[in-house]
């Protein structure tokens, strides 16, 4: 089981109550109720994606659900879960028309800037709760450039490439 093949659903934020349940916020939070038939969620503890399996799922509020796992029924059980990135097998995504694309499509993509000669190729992605991130390959350097539709200028997803507008003093960060 290999993250790459695995999607960041959201993460656990806080526990709810006394009985154990926690609060998960949503990284896709749009069309949620597709992944509701899932009997297990991915929770990164330790670095590695360990299966978690629901007892109970239900809405919080538009960006967050409470989750109720197997065996974590208490406050504090609860509490050694939070934090925890939570992931889903990428072959449960729902399919997208051809004009769009998941993120993680974009690895190997060659990426050049119009604004300095740096070339390279997306070699991952981070993706936190926060902002999802192209990890890049130039030369010897690895440089974490952010997924913002003000960076991209052109995607082409036939020719793997995308050219992005970068910042002044970004790639020095």
């Amino acid at each position: 089981m290999e993250k790459s093949d695995f999607f960041l659903f959201g993460r656990i934020t806080k526990t709810h109550g006394y009985k154990g349940n926690v609060i998960l916020s949503l990284d896709l939070a749009e069309n949620f109720e597709y992944y509701q038939k899932n009997k297990a969620l991915y929770l990164e503890l330790e670095n590695k994606l360990i299966p978690f399996f629901l007892v109970k799922l239900s809405v919080h509020n538009p960006n967050q659900l409470c989750l109720s796992f197997e065996d974590i029924e208490s406050e504090q059980q609860a509490s050694s879960i939070i934090h925890s990135n939570v992931y889903l097998p990428n072959d449960i995504l729902p399919p997208i028309d051809e004009d769009n694309f998941y993120n993680k499509e974009l690895i190997g993509f060659s990426i050049e800037d119009e604004n300095s000669d740096f070339k390279g190729v997306v070699i991952d992605l981070k993706e936190n709760s926060f902002q999802s991130l192209l990890e890049i390959r130039s030369g010897e350097k690895i440089v974490l450039v952010p997924i913002v539709d003000e960076f991209i200028v052109d995607l082409m997803q036939d020719e793997k490439k995308i050219i992005l507008s970068l910042p002044e003093g970004l790639l020095e960060i």
